[in-house]
């Protein structure tokens, strides 16, 4: 093969891969406006917002007056409902359907008290920071779920990840990184609001 094809094919793919990263900021732009409308036809003036990477869910909230806004975006309609960050029940990160993060009033208070009643003052921090991970080279999906005080709906999630790939690649530890930043975002919205 003559270098000039080579050449050819190698700046050929390299055009076909910028296309490709210029469509998937586009599409992110779209959903991220789409939220953005979602929100505000809800009133709910957001401080920080996200969608998740199928473009059907996202947050918003306020940190200011301490309210959450949870968005629903799909064929039959758009929808969001704000209620304040009190009535987050648990915040809560999933890798492949298992639970490697999570945040909740009552698991963090009976950990403490179980630590506490075994181990002493000591044992106390230790109880409330308990928890198990497992770990793998490769993930197929990353949720942020939300246990919410609302009986007809009382799960939302997120999907930060939705297609398997190496933990090893930026896209993976882009989407980690963001899933972990709500998470923490929303456990400190919670923590505020303790009581």
């Amino acid at each position: 093969m003559p270098t000039w094809m080579i050449i050819a094919s190698g700046m050929t793919g390299l055009a076909c891969y910028y296309i490709f990263m210029a469509l998937l900021r586009a599409a992110d732009q779209r959903k991220l406006k789409r939220l953005e409308t979602t929100l505000a036809a809800a009133g709910f003036a957001w401080t920080q917002r996200v969608v998740g990477t199928d473009g059907s869910t996202g947050i918003g909230v306020n940190d200011a007056n301490n309210t959450i806004c949870l968005a629903s975006m799909g064929r039959d309609g758009d929808t969001a409902v704000a209620f304040p960050v009190k009535s987050v029940l648990a915040a809560e990160v999933f890798e492949d359907g298992e639970s490697i993060i999570r945040s909740s009033r009552v698991s963090q208070a009976a950990g403490a008290a179980i630590g506490g009643l075994v181990f002493g003052g000591a044992g106390a921090v230790v109880g409330a920071l308990s928890g198990s991970k497992t770990s793998s080279t490769h993930a197929r999906q990353l949720d942020l779920r939300l246990l919410v005080d609302d009986v007809s709906n009382p799960n939302f999630d997120v999907r930060f990840l939705a297609f398997p790939m190496s933990k090893k690649r930026r896209e993976y530890a882009d989407a980690s990184k963001s899933v972990r930043h709500w998470q923490g975002v929303i456990k400190v919205m919670m923590e505020r609001v303790r009581d």
